[in-house]
């Protein structure tokens, strides 16, 4: 059995694509029934029990195939990439969303796709999303940013609340070109619309984002600010490994601008976190940068 840490669960569920229906709409037995499992798997996978939210997913799935209910398929699929994915399995994760281009094959080759049809089209910018989300994770920096424009050019990318996922990605990815400058300025603009969608988690990564760029343009003390801004929503969120980079992204700030007892003491705190969380990486980075001081 795979169980998944509960504190990277907690980090990375925020991927998962919630199922709704409408307010006043009552939705046929099967698909009550797999919105019941996707819950199932999401539940399962906020507490770290991989192998239970891989086969609730697997449930919804077949439900959802049953009816050819084309939005469900393409959700349960990239659920099931992000899930992959989080367990260390980027190689599943590319099955799934393989099985998303597939699928989607058909059903453009036989009916079409409504581009009115919002939940299926902003699924399928979420697929793009998790495409790019996992050529970023593997260094396929001009792969990741071709499957972003691919999804912006969905009738979904449009959304506001993919919009601002798309923003954050597209800031790391100029971090990861050595472009800080427009990493501030795509963070920022990521910034505006996850506060506008009450995206904490995002809202979170645009903070640290931010942090990261003026680290680099020269801004240490507002790295600081910025960093503290993240902690204090990855704190209420309880993403551990996060709080552990604000952490450590606010000791290196407060270095940066001549200020190393309040360096030494984030540090401190980053470490003990780390310890906590039994992130032994994140403990020998917190270690380091107090050596330094």
């Amino acid at each position: 059995m795979i169980t998944l840490p509960s504190t990277a669960a907690a980090t990375a569920a925020s991927v998962l694509i919630l199922v709704s229906c409408g307010p006043t709409e009552i939705p046929p037995y099967a698909v009550v029934e797999a919105q019941q499992f996707s819950r199932d798997g999401r539940d399962a996978f906020r507490e770290g029990k991989v192998d239970e939210a891989y086969q609730a997913y697997a449930k919804a799935l077949e439900l959802q195939r049953s009816i050819d209910d084309s939005a469900g398929i393409v959700r349960t699929l990239v659920n099931l990439a992000a899930i992959s994915n989080a367990a260390g399995r980027s190689s599943d994760a590319s099955v799934f969303l393989d099985a998303i281009d597939r699928y989607i094959g058909t059903v453009e080759a036989s009916t079409g796709i409504d581009p009115r049809d919002k939940p299926l089209n902003e699924a399928l910018a979420e697929a793009s999303w998790m495409r790019a989300y996992l050529h970023a994770d593997a260094g396929r920096i001009s792969a990741a940013w071709a499957e972003i424009q691919r999804g912006k050019s969905r009738a979904g990318g449009s959304s506001r609340e993919i919009a601002g996922r798309f923003a954050n990605l597209e800031a790391r990815l100029f971090l990861d070109s050595g472009d800080p400058a427009s990493a501030l300025t795509t963070s920022r603009r990521a910034l505006r619309l996850n506060r506008r969608n009450d995206d904490d988690t995002e809202t979170a990564d645009s903070w640290r984002y931010i942090g990261r760029s003026l680290s680099q343009t020269g801004d240490p003390s507002g790295a600081y600010d910025a960093f503290a801004k993240a902690l204090e929503l990855d704190t209420k969120l309880a993403r551990t490994s996060k709080v552990t980079d604000d952490l450590l992204g606010m000791a290196a700030a407060a270095r940066d601008a001549g200020r190393p007892d309040q360096a030494l003491a984030c540090a401190e705190r980053a470490r003990t976190a780390a310890r906590a969380a039994g992130d032994s990486n994140a403990e020998a980075r917190a270690n380091k940068l107090k050596s330094s001081l």
